[in-house]
């Protein structure tokens, strides 16, 4: 319910966070999510996939809404390069090697997506932050607010990549069928 809330850190080694699974090797069908997730990071040595479902699937998603609000803030004063914050509404991004014909399909995000910090790739959206191995999308519905602050040193400019989007910030894939309603908001010193 909406009175659920996880407050989470992450630092060293890869960060999977999400309510019905941190990471998941199977299909994920039919679930929702009222709660919230607050992440602070001072320092990130490796990636952090962040999503009001699942952080990370490696199948796929069907039938799965978001109401909760996530927001992310990854300030640091040394990060390495390559290291990406993956947020989403419904899923943070999928990982690594992922199972044959997945999809993320009728997926919907209503809860409040935002990012502030300095990580060297962002990818925040409203259904998955980031999809790099051919995942379709298909019939997904964003409609809350995705929001990024980038921050950088103009001494030390460390941003390399920062994609925002209604459904979903960085994929490879196909997107079928998709809306975006909510608002989105992009910036950054």
């Amino acid at each position: 319910d909406k009175s659920c809330s996880m407050k989470v850190t992450s630092g060293s080694e890869e960060y999977f966070c999400g309510f019905i699974a941190h990471r998941s090797n199977g299909l994920i069908e039919n679930c929702e999510n009222h709660g919230s997730i607050v992440h602070k990071s001072e320092y990130s040595e490796a990636d952090v996939y962040l999503g009001g479902i699942v952080g990370s699937s490696r199948w796929g998603m069907l039938n799965c809404r978001n109401y909760g609000d996530i927001t992310s803030e990854s300030i640091s004063t040394s990060q390495k390069r390559g290291v990406a914050v993956n947020i989403g509404g419904v899923a943070g991004g999928d990982y690594n090697k992922v199972e044959k014909k997945p999809s993320v399909s009728w997926c919907i995000n209503y809860g409040k997506i935002a990012y502030v910090g300095d990580s060297p790739t962002v990818n925040v959206a409203g259904v998955i932050g980031m999809s790099e191995k051919k995942v379709p999308l298909k019939y997904c519905v964003n409609r809350g607010e995705v929001s990024v602050s980038a921050q950088s040193d103009a001494g030390d400019p460390k941003i390399h990549s920062c994609s925002v989007a209604g459904v979903c910030a960085n994929t490879s894939g196909n997107v079928v069928d998709c809306d975006n309603y909510g608002r989105i908001v992009a910036g950054g010193t």
